[in-house]
């Protein structure tokens, strides 16, 4: 339960970034973040956006002492992500 309660804090500071780019919706509102417990979905629309949402999990993990698992991270690219990106 403490972990959920820090853990907002690095979701609040991802939802609120100016410099991190989300998904439009058909109704106009902005996604980021989806989060259920200690599962996270986070929506990027270019390659500076994750750049900055690592570097906000980075510090979070400094400041907190939890580390992203990597072992369990899975990114999925689309659109022109998809197409820039080497495989």
């Amino acid at each position: 339960m403490l972990y959920i309660l820090v853990a907002k804090v690095m979701l609040e500071s991802i939802r609120k970034s100016d410099d991190i780019r989300g998904f439009n919706t058909p109704c106009n509102r902005q996604v980021k973040i989806k989060a259920y417990a200690d599962d996270t979905n986070i929506y990027v629309t270019d390659t500076n956006s994750i750049m900055k949402v690592l570097d906000l999990i980075d510090s979070f993990g400094k400041a907190s002492g939890s580390l992203l698992n990597r072992n369990k991270t899975n990114v999925l690219l689309s659109g022109s992500l998809r197409e820039s990106t080497p495989a």
